[in-house]
C-alpha cells in the first residue's frame, strides 16, 4: 500500500511539472544503478544527463564537477553504499536519503521512486529559499534604508579652580581663582571632539619689588580657547590654544596712583579631567603663556616691574559637565 501511495504522489508531481524543467545531471555508482535512471526517466519530465569521470562515493569530487555542468541539480545513485544524493550545485548543499531496507535497495524501480521524491523535495527547498529571500528584500524595501545612528548631544562644562601663575623674568607670582566654560558641538563622535571655551582668571594680587616702597600689582586675564578632547576611560584629556587679553594695574604702596596696561596674551593649555561621579570631575592643568608685548609698569619715570613675556600657570579644581 505504501509503494502505491508513493507512485500516485510522484506521478501527480510529474504531471504538474513544467515543460521547460532544467536537466538533471546523474552519477551512477555501477552499471546496475543505471537501471534506476532508466525507470526514473519515465517518472519525471526533466531530462537526465549521465556524467562520467567521477565516482558516486566521491561527493567532494561531484561538488567540484557539478559547478561546470549545466543545470542546478545532480542525482547521485549509490545503491552499494545504501544512499541517494541530490547535490545543489548553486548552493553547494546535499540532500541525502538512506536506503536501509535491503528489499528496496535491490529494486531499481523502488529506488527510482525514492529518487523522484528526493528531486521533488530539492525543488521545493529551492522555492522556499527563493520565497524567503524575496520576503526579506520586500521587508527591507518597506522599512526603507537603515537610519544613521543618532549623533551625540551638545556638551557643556563649567569649572572653578585655584590658579598659580609665575612670570620668571619679573618674579611676579599670582594666586587667583579661575572660572571656565566649555561647549562641544553635538554630532557623531570620531574620537577627538572639538571644544570651544572661555576662561577668566581674576583678582591676582602680588606685592614685591626691591626698592624702599613695595610694588603692588593686580592682574586679570580672560581668553577664548579652541581645543580637542579625547576620552580615556573615566578621564578626559583636553589640549587647547588660548588667545585673549591681560589687564593689569601696578603702583607703589601706599600711593593710590596706578599704571595700567592692557595687553594681548597667547597660551597653550593641557588639562586632564577625571570623573568622580556622574557629572562632577576633578580637573588639573598646566599652561604656557606668551605676552607678545612685554609688560612695562612705570612710576616716577622708573619701571616698577621687570618686563616679562613668558609665564607658566598651574591650576587645580572641579568641573561640572553633561559628559563633555
Amino acid at each position: 500500500m505504501r509503494v502505491h501511495l508513493v507512485l500516485v504522489l510522484v506521478v501527480f508531481a510529474a504531471g504538474h511539472a513544467r515543460a521547460d524543467s532544467p536537466a538533471v545531471s546523474t552519477v551512477a555508482g555501477t552499471t546496475q544503478d543505471a537501471e534506476v535512471l532508466q525507470h526514473l526517466a519515465g517518472l519525471i519530465d526533466r531530462p537526465l544527463m549521465p556524467r562520467e569521470g567521477v565516482a558516486a562515493d566521491d561527493l567532494p569530487g561531484v561538488l567540484r564537477q557539478a559547478s561546470t555542468w549545466p543545470g542546478r541539480h545532480v542525482l547521485v545513485v549509490n545503491r552499494a553504499g545504501g544512499m541517494l544524493h541530490v547535490v545543489d550545485a548553486r548552493e553547494g548543499t546535499i540532500v541525502t536519503r538512506l536506503l536501509v531496507d535491503e528489499s528496496v535497495r535491490s529494486s531499481p524501480y523502488a529506488v527510482a521512486f525514492i529518487a523522484a521524491e528526493l528531486l521533488g523535495l530539492s525543488e521545493q527547498l529551492v522555492e522556499v529559499r527563493e520565497a524567503s529571500a524575496a520576503d526579506v528584500h520586500a521587508g527591507a524595501a518597506e522599512l526603507g534604508p537603515e537610519p544613521e545612528p543618532a549623533g551625540e548631544r551638545d556638551g557643556f562644562a563649567l569649572g572653578l579652580s585655584a590658579e598659580w601663575t609665575r612670570y620668571p623674568a619679573s618674579g611676579v607670582v599670582l594666586w587667583r581663582p579661575a572660572f571656565e566654560a566649555w561647549w562641544r558641538p553635538g554630532g557623531r563622535s570620531t574620537g577627538l571632539r572639538p571644544l570651544v571655551g572661555l576662561r577668566a582668571s581674576l583678582l591676582g594680587d602680588w606685592t614685591g619689588g626691591t626698592g624702599e616702597q613695595p610694588v603692588e600689582l593686580t592682574q586679570h586675564d580672560a581668553d577664548l580657547r579652541v581645543g580637542l578632547a579625547s576620552e580615556l576611560g573615566a578621564s578626559t584629556l583636553v589640549v587647547a590654544l588660548a588667545i585673549g587679553a591681560q589687564w593689569g594695574e601696578a603702583g607703589l604702596a601706599p600711593e593710590p596712583a596706578r599704571d595700567r596696561e592692557l595687553l594681548a596674551r597667547l597660551g597653550l593649555a593641557l588639562q586632564v579631567r577625571h570623573r568622580l561621579v556622574q557629572s562632577l570631575s576633578f580637573c588639573g592643568g598646566v599652561e604656557g603663556i606668551v605676552t607678545p608685548v612685554a609688560t612695562r609698569y612705570a612710576a616716577r619715570g622708573e619701571e616698577l616691574v621687570a618686563p616679562a613675556r613668558l609665564g607658566v600657570s598651574v591650576n587645580l579644581g572641579l568641573a561640572w559637565d553633561n559628559r563633555l
